[in-house]
């Protein structure tokens, strides 16, 4: 199993775990199945192209042997006030290979490359959660040392069903 950055050649395989995240995990995002099931070929390559030298912006894929079995996007604020400042988002790893340490490789990875960056201080996160569910990723953020910095409720609607919102920021 390894971790690397997406490319263009992986564009097929991020569209189908990402479909895949928000069809088996629906309300852990904040996208809707059928409006991602609508971006073009374009918008999907969008998604992972990598922007910035060093890379500012990317997508990392978690991989046993060839098969993409786990994501999370990365995005680093480009305002200028807010270049201390970064995103991360669309964490997903497949039923089949979970508890396996993918998702520790992912953000083991992301933190590490999110380090290297000259005034990079925060990454900062939403987690949704269902009323009376916790979200299982909160567990795993919370280990890499993310604190809580308030909930939003009722913040996305799906049908009848409300899921709250989480926000959440480490510290580097």
């Amino acid at each position: 199993m390894h971790v690397r950055v997406l490319t263009q050649e992986d564009v097929h395989s991020y569209r189908e775990l990402r479909l895949l995240s928000l069809e088996e995990s629906t309300f852990a995002f904040g996208n809707a199945l059928e409006q991602e099931k609508e971006l073009t070929e374009h918008d999907w390559l969008d998604a992972i192209k990598v922007v910035g030298n060093p890379p500012e912006q990317f997508v990392l894929g978690a991989f046993d042997e060839d098969k993409l079995c786990g994501i999370v996007s990365f995005r680093r604020d480009t305002r200028i006030v807010g270049r201390h400042k970064s995103h991360l988002s669309r964490m997903y790893v497949a039923p089949n290979s979970r508890k396996l340490g993918l998702g520790i490789m992912l953000m083991t990875e992301l933190i590490h490359r999110t380090k290297k960056m000259q005034g990079l201080e925060q990454i900062h996160l939403w987690v949704l959660h269902r009323d009376n569910e916790r979200n299982v990723a909160a567990k795993l953020y919370e280990r890499f040392g993310f604190i809580s910095c308030g909930t939003v409720p009722k913040d996305i609607k799906f049908g009848d069903e409300y899921v709250s919102a989480e926000y959440k920021m480490l510290y580097l």
